[in-house]
């Protein structure tokens, strides 16, 4: 598991599960250890790396699956360790993990980990920046994790992606067109399209889901009463997914640590929360405290909304919550809009959690 944001000081990469299983169903396999890494993305960086397992190519799975193998390490920046048999190894395997244009989205210099952009049951589509951190270039896997082809939708808004999109396959290393809005592919029980993306254009990303704030004191080992990830069990919430257990202590915060705008001044900062009773929360912009006092949505599967006025510098910023004499709210997201003008970002997935 997880073992603590500590561990980035020591270690260049560390294991998030237990070992994996050459299988890509079930416990502990593909699909599965993929998903456990879903939202440890605020914990990987350059040189820093969060460890799903050897990978299990060649070693009998299918075509489509190995691809998902390979592709989703990939864009998870997880280690790529082979753990098959090389006197062995079949040429379709070799072709998956020798192909140049996918391993680039691995090595990319950025070190980011990918995010969700979107998900529905097992079809999963996760993203990330690559060659410039704010640029206008995506990486993109479209993961089926279910056992029938379907149908999977990149929408290059929730890439902050605009005007015609260049679309290229990596697998195929082949360029698909420009496209506008969306584009869509047919994906194989089991299997990841690897896409790159580059716009006309970029904007600015204004919307930050909870679940991928860079919680201070949160490992996944033992006893631990502190900020997490929690799956929204009802009611509705941006993703499904909130931070829950924030404050009640000094050390117990949570914060979004590159908070990028191209153009500084006055926005408003509005926040998502869910809390049963009247709880405080502290918005501390580039180390100035805002104080949101008495929040209260009214039960815990009930989304609420308040806003205050921020001041953000052009080019990156930190916004950390906290609480650090009480609990503070759960926190689903927080999305910013500048005063006096307009954003092309738009409302994304918002999920009913039954």
């Amino acid at each position: 598991m997880f073992p603590g944001t500590w561990v980035s000081e020591v270690g260049g990469s560390w294991r998030i599960s237990h070992d994996i299983r050459n299988s890509f169903s079930g416990t502990l396999g593909v699909r599965d250890i993929f998903e456990q890494n879903l939202y440890l993305a605020a914990y990987a960086s350059p040189g820093h790396c969060n460890d799903m397992d050897m990978m299990q190519v060649g070693r009998g799975m299918t075509v489509d699956e190995e691809k998902s193998h390979f592709g989703l390490w990939c864009i998870m920046s997880s280690p790529l360790l082979i753990g098959c048999d090389l006197r062995t190894i079949p040429q379709n395997t070799l072709d998956i993990i020798t192909n140049s244009e996918v391993i680039a989205v691995s090595q990319d210099t950025l070190g980011v980990q990918a995010q969700v952009v979107s998900r529905s049951g097992r079809r999963i589509v996760v993203a990330k920046p690559v060659e410039k951190r704010h640029g206008r270039v995506r990486a993109v896997a479209l993961f089926n994790g279910e056992d029938t082809p379907q149908t999977l939708r990149i929408a290059f808004k929730d890439v902050q992606l605009g005007g015609k999109v260049k679309v290229r396959d990596l697998w195929a290393k082949a360029d698909l067109g420009r496209f506008s809005g969306y584009y869509e592919v047919n994906v194989p029980a089991h299997g990841t399209a690897m896409l790159r993306l580059e716009g006309q254009k970029s904007f600015d990303k204004l919307r930050y889901q909870g679940e991928y704030a860079f919680m201070n004191t949160y490992t996944a080992i033992g006893a631990y009463n502190g900020a997490r990830v929690e799956a929204v069990s009802s009611g509705v919430a941006s993703g499904g997914y909130k931070i829950g257990w924030l404050g009640n202590s000094p050390e117990n915060w949570a914060e979004f640590r590159d908070v990028y705008v191209s153009k500084g001044g006055k926005y408003t900062l509005k926040l998502y929360y869910y809390s049963p009773e009247a709880r405080n929360l502290a918005v501390v912009v580039n180390g100035v405290e805002h104080s949101m006092a008495n929040l209260n949505s009214g039960g815990v599967g009930k989304r609420a909304e308040a806003s205050i006025e921020v001041d953000l510098r052009r080019g990156s910023n930190v916004i950390r919550l906290a609480n650090p004499t009480g609990w503070a709210p759960d926190i689903d997201k927080i999305e910013l809009k500048p005063q006096g003008g307009s954003s092309e970002d738009t409302d994304d997935f918002d999920v009913v959690a039954l």
